[in-house]
């Protein structure tokens, strides 16, 4: 496990970054480099260091903690409500029809709505107001939740997404019998709640995730659940 000061140490040096390049290297949603899905994604997610390289192209969760100033205020903010103003008015959820592709994007794009409604601690310089950060997260808030009501998918298009859960069996190697109803793998919850509280707890990046841990004893179901 990484300690805290490690992790403080990580947010540090990823605070002291540039704005991502116009063509990010990882283009999630289309070929095209500059998509405006990609360029998007890119500027909420993407980190480019002063060597060129690029980092959180690949995250489920953007690189933004509770200290974090990044997007915020800036050219990162500039940035971001740009892309985002550009997404509104130009209709940018009719670019892409795949609904995986659209589930992906408003998970992304919620990601950071809901960081946004978290603690912005001045753990590092520069130290913002009260007032800037309500200001910058103001300017965000609106433009991302016009785009997250956009890409909301119909019922028939959930029920019809890819199981996940098949793909990996597949591509990682994990039980078949994972998440089957009385099968052998039991899972442990809470008496008081859910698991990862913290996280779920956490009005930021992975409060829009589940957390399961799951036990199988080499006696069996009952005794897993003894």
């Amino acid at each position: 496990m990484i300690g805290s000061r490690a992790v403080a140490a990580a947010a540090v040096a990823l605070e002291i970054v540039s704005v991502t390049s116009p063509s990010p290297a990882v283009r999630p949603y289309d070929d095209n480099g500059e998509h405006l899905w990609n360029r998007l994604h890119a500027a909420l997610f993407v980190r480019v260091a002063a060597d060129g390289r690029e980092y959180g192209g690949d995250r489920v969760d953007p690189l933004l903690w509770i200290g974090s100033k990044y997007l915020l205020q800036g050219a990162s903010h500039r940035k971001a409500i740009a892309l985002l103003t550009e997404f509104v008015d130009t209709h940018g959820e009719k670019l892409i029809d795949n609904p995986l592709k659209r589930a992906m994007l408003q998970r992304d794009l919620w990601a950071v709505f809901d960081w946004l409604e978290g603690d912005h601690g001045n753990f590092e310089k520069p130290i913002l107001s009260a007032e800037d950060v309500q200001a910058g997260a103001r300017a965000l808030r609106r433009p991302l939740a016009t785009a997250i009501a956009r890409l909301a998918l119909t019922p028939q298009q959930i029920a019809a997404l890819p199981d996940n859960l098949a793909g990996a069996v597949v591509a990682d190697g994990l039980p078949r019998d994972l998440l089957a109803a009385g099968g052998p793998w039991v899972d442990v919850g809470r008496p008081d709640g859910p698991m990862a509280r913290r996280h779920l707890g956490d009005a930021g990046p992975g409060k829009n995730s589940v957390f399961l841990v799951l036990v199988r004893l080499p006696e069996g179901r009952e005794a897993a659940l003894n």
